[in-house]
C-alpha cells in the first residue's frame, strides 16, 4: 500500500464527511492530508475501483454507505418492517448451490456490456484511470492467480465507472457467483504462466478504448465479444 493510499485509507476510516458521504474538495481534502492533488487522485481512484467511492458530475465524490450508516436515516416504520422480515427470512442459499456456470454466463452478457457501455457514458478521470490500470496488471499478471484476481478488479473497475449504485450492486452479486462457482478455473489451463498475447488482453485492450472514447456501442460490443469468447473457452463451443 502507498503512503498516500494509507493517508486516504485512515482518513476514510475516522469517517469526517459531510452529510450522506460526501467528500470534500480535491484540493481540500489535499491539503488535509499533506498530499500532492495527483498522489491523491491515484489514491481515489483506487478506492473506487473497490467499490467505495461513488463520482457524481457536478455533486462531488461520496463515500458508499452501508447498512450500517444508512439504518439511522430509514423511516421508524421501515426499520420494523425490516426487522421482521430479518428475523422470519429464511437461510440464504448459496449461489453456487442454485446456479450452472451457465447461469452464469447469461447473467453477465445482459448485465456487464451495458455496465460498459454506460461507463464509456459516465467514467470519470479517476475512474477511466483505475480501469486502465487494472488492464495493465491483466497484462502484467505473473500467475493465473494474480491473472483472476486482477481481471476481476478490471470487470469492478469499469462496473464502478457505470455511475449506478443498483447496477454495481448487482455486478457484485454477480462477482460473488463467479467465486463461488470456481470460475477461473473451469477451463483448461497448462502449468505455463498467462502470456502477454493471452487472448483477453486486446479484448480488454478494446472495451478500454471505447470507454475512453465515450463510444458507448463500441463499449458494449466489445465486452460482450469478450464474454462471449470467455464462455467458448471455458464452457465449449455454442456456452
Amino acid at each position: 500500500m502507498t503512503d498516500s493510499l494509507q493517508r486516504l485509507e485512515e482518513w476514510l476510516a475516522g469517517r469526517p464527511s459531510g452529510p450522506a458521504g460526501r467528500l470534500p474538495a480535491e484540493r481540500d481534502l489535499a491539503e488535509r492530508l499533506n498530499l500532492s492533488r495527483a498522489e491523491l487522485r491515484k489514491a481515489l481512484a483506487t478506492v473506487e475501483s473497490q467499490g467505495r467511492l461513488v463520482r457524481h458530475v457536478g455533486r462531488g465524490t461520496f463515500l458508499r454507505l452501508g447498512p450500517a450508516d444508512l439504518a439511522d436515516e430509514r423511516p421508524p416504520a421501515r426499520q420494523g418492517v425490516e426487522r421482521i422480515a430479518s428475523e422470519e427470512r429464511l437461510p440464504r442459499t448459496p449461489l453456487g448451490d442454485i446456479a450452472s456456470p451457465r447461469d452464469l454466463v447469461q447473467a453477465r452478457l445482459l448485465l456487464e456490456p451495458e455496465l460498459a457501455g454506460l461507463a464509456a457514458l459516465h467514467a470519470t478521470r479517476l475512474s477511466l484511470a483505475a480501469i486502465e490500470h487494472e488492464a495493465a496488471a491483466v497484462r502484467g499478471a505473473a500467475d493465473w492467480a494474480g491473472y483472476d484476481a486482477a481481471d476481476s478488479r478490471l470487470h469492478a473497475a469499469i462496473a464502478a465507472a457505470c455511475g449506478n449504485a443498483l447496477l454495481v450492486a448487482l455486478d457484485e452479486t454477480l462477482r460473488a457467483a463467479r467465486r463461488e462457482l470456481n470460475w477461473g478455473v473451469l477451463g483448461e489451463r497448462g502449468p505455463e504462466p498467462p502470456s502477454p498475447d493471452h487472448p483477453s488482453v486486446p479484448q480488454h485492450a478494446a472495451v478500454v478504448a471505447a470507454i475512453r472514447a465515450r463510444d458507448r456501442h463500441g463499449a458494449v460490443a466489445a465486452l460482450r465479444h469478450h464474454l462471449m469468447v470467455e464462455a467458448a473457452s471455458l464452457l465449449g463451443p455454442g456456452a
